[in-house]
């Protein structure tokens, strides 16, 4: 909490409390339901909420921008987002019912709004119509390739937005890689080492903004 707190000096009490609950929530819930590894349900913070949130420190999300969470799995990164950042337009998306059912019951109980949970599996190159090309930005964290995941955002997106993209140092090489086969720009976020120590994963974790109408 006290990573949190260094991290967002400005946060609000009913902030907090709401991550707190959606912590608690999604422990109570990985008992019947794999929503996160069971070694991480006692790490939930430092492994999953602030690599999460932590791309609000290091990336200008713009007021009302609209987002897609993609293989959002227990919520992350969006729900953590979207409680920290409400005037966020929001839809996550999953294939597994069991998992919407778990994101359905958290929106209730945090009673957050402009908010949506969908079950669904998106194909490459193709999105349903009320998703096409209706979105600023396409988040995906520990979701599958970068070249596989670029077909599923693509269509997404407004022109001009970009996939943000929960990745590690170690996947630079495929990014280039990708890069080089599909023809897009990106660029590499990566967390300022005044932060390494609030969590063992802000060292090595890179979030990679992939722009793929270019």
């Amino acid at each position: 909490m006290r990573a949190l707190q260094e991290l967002f000096p400005e946060i609000s009490e009913q902030q907090l409390s709401r991550l707190v609950q959606y912590a608690d929530l999604l422990c109570q819930w990985n008992q019947r339901v794999n929503l996160v590894s069971r070694q991480d349900v006692t790490r939930l913070w430092p492994h999953h909420l602030l690599p999460s949130l932590i791309l609000l420190k290091i990336f200008p999300l713009p007021p009302g921008a609209t987002c897609l969470d993609l293989g959002t799995g227990a919520g992350l990164p969006g729900i953590p987002l979207k409680i920290l950042r409400p005037d966020l337009e929001l839809v996550l998306v999953d294939s597994i019912r069991k998992k919407i059912l778990f994101l359905k019951m958290v929106l209730d109980a945090l009673n957050l709004t402009r908010c949506l949970a969908l079950q669904g599996r998106l194909e490459p190159n193709s999105a349903p119509p009320q998703l096409r090309k209706n979105f600023d930005f396409v988040f995906a964290r520990a979701v599958t390739s970068l070249e596989n995941l670029l077909p599923l955002a693509r269509p997404l997106l407004k022109p001009g937005g970009s996939l943000l993209a929960w990745k590690g140092e170690s996947d630079e090489p495929e990014l280039r890689q990708a890069a080089r086969k599909l023809g897009f720009r990106y660029q590499i976020l990566s967390v300022p080492s005044r932060w390494h120590h609030l969590s063992p994963k802000f060292s090595q974790l890179r979030i990679f903004q992939i722009f793929p109408e270019d």
